[in-house]
């Protein structure tokens, strides 16, 4: 009897003792912790070739052959820097890509046509926020954009006396945006924190533990991971072993893990599958100018044109991320901009001067239950609405204003069902509406999945519902 009651004693301890961890883990709050001193740096190559081939033969000899290539290939190169400190938040992506297409298509004897196009991206966005004071910062930020097009198609028809036509189009664009912002606040990376909960409350509940849990254990946790996480190594496999090790020593010195193979088991899971998605905390309130500038130069049927775009804005840009506890996720953004712009389009074209206005918000909602599923609903919108004449041009002096609206509402699930087999899906419904001044001739239509289309004269809108479901098997 003495023996059975003292069984049941040590029992009813350990899940006292278990409940408590667990309480005191799940009661963690997310925005206390504070991201430490790191530098990642990132390099990613992308490479695609793929392509087809046809051949249509019929039985009736007045039928003619048809045959078709087609090929398209693209390669890319995308390298990312990262910066924290105490005084400083910053990042830099650079991307680089190229690719092509190229079509040939003949029926054999009457006709020919060979059709290629080539393209050419850079991209650069650099974001740099100094801060004087603990919640205050000046921003200077820096994004530029430029792409070559190529086109070129030539098509030879035997039948018209040899008649052959060749269309070529060439197209080079830049554009440089350059912030310059003074704000208040401070947005902290915590998914860090969120899987240094995850390892612990998951050793907590197998028993795995050999203290009382504190929030300063998670704390320090939390920067450990940080530190790991944000450091590259070329062979990411011998440095996957050095993170367990750095994480495995860390738990021992700090009495925090029960030596056995079920503790290595549930550490490498939660390692390899739960550091993700990305979660943030802080509010940051910014306002500015935004100076920019753009040119583009078309080579077409018509003499060559460049066009210069001179543009100056007002910038009002506000940030909320609120974790509401380990499980869910509030996040909400509004960016405003006002500004003046002109386009001189030369040697023939429209020169076009006035005003614009954007605001743009958006509001997500996410829940992450474990390290195998994460929900998000958002809402994101966009007004965009242009008040300005075109002079000396076409269209004389009239006043050409325009609006473009813009709503979208989405939910994506992400589900592990193990480390090879992911599941992803995702719906959403958007809605576009947009008036131009000077076309009298546009069109509204509305069109859905299956392809219904209306029209009627005045204006243009669409809506529209999309769905995608993803099944991801990663071999190795």
């Amino acid at each position: 009897m003495y023996t059975k009651s003292f069984k049941l004693s040590l029992v009813a301890l350990f899940v006292f003792i278990t409940a408590n961890l667990n309480a005191q883990i799940n009661s963690f709050d997310l925005s206390t912790y504070i991201n430490p001193v790191f530098k990642l740096q990132m390099l990613n190559f992308n490479f695609n070739l793929s392509g087809n081939g046809s051949n249509q033969q019929y039985s009736n000899a007045n039928s003619p052959n048809y045959s078709s290539f087609y090929m398209t290939g693209n390669a890319g190169v995308t390298y990312e820097l990262i910066k924290n400190n105490e005084n400083f938040q910053g990042s830099d992506l650079l991307t680089l890509s190229t690719g092509g297409n190229k079509q040939n298509q003949t029926d054999g004897t009457n006709w020919l046509s060979k059709e290629e196009d080539y393209t050419s991206n850079l991209h650069y966005a650099g974001a740099n926020r100094f801060y004087f004071a603990p919640k205050q910062f000046f921003e200077m930020d820096l994004q530029i954009n430029a792409n070559q097009y190529f086109y070129n198609n030539n098509f030879i028809d035997n039948n018209n006396t040899n008649f052959s036509n060749t269309t070529i189009y060439h197209q080079s664009n830049l554009n440089i945006d350059i912030p310059l912002l003074y704000g208040i606040g401070r947005v902290e990376q915590v998914q860090d924190a969120r899987l240094a909960a995850y390892i612990l409350d998951d050793l907590s509940k197998k028993g795995k533990f050999g203290k009382q849990i504190t929030n300063s254990d998670i704390l320090e946790f939390a920067k450990l991971i940080s530190k790991l996480k944000n450091t590259r190594f070329f062979d990411s496999r011998i440095y996957y072993m050095q993170e367990l090790a750095a994480v495995d020593s860390f738990l021992r010195t700090n009495d925090l893990l029960k030596d056995d193979i079920q503790s290595f088991g549930i550490i490498n899971d939660d390692w390899g599958y739960g550091a993700g998605p990305s979660r943030a905390s802080g509010s940051r309130f910014s306002f500015g100018i935004e100076p920019a500038f753009g040119f583009s130069h078309t080579d077409y049927y018509l003499p060559f044109v460049n066009n210069t775009i001179y543009e100056i804005y007002a910038d009002l840009n506000y940030v909320y991320n609120r974790p509401i506890n380990l499980y869910w996720q509030n996040d909400f953004n509004i960016s405003t901009k006002f500004g003046l712009f002109k386009t001189s389009p030369k040697p023939i074209g429209d020169t076009q001067k006035g005003e614009n206005l954007l605001i743009s918000p958006g509001y997500a909602l996410g829940w992450y239950p474990n390290t195998r599923t994460s929900i998000y609903f958002n809402v994101n919108g966009n007004y965009d609405r242009d008040f300005y004449t075109s002079t000396n041009g076409t269209y004389g002096n009239q006043n050409l204003s325009s609006y473009y609206l813009y709503g979208a509402l989405g939910l994506t699930l992400q589900y592990y069902f193990s480390p090879q087999l992911q599941l992803n899906a995702s719906y959403s419904f958007q809605y576009y509406f947009y008036k131009n001044g000077y076309q009298n001739d546009m069109y509204i239509f509305a069109t859905n999945n299956f392809g219904n289309t209306n029209y009627n004269p005045g204006f243009q809108s669409k809506a529209y519902n999309t769905f995608n479901i993803t099944l991801t098997y990663s071999l190795f």
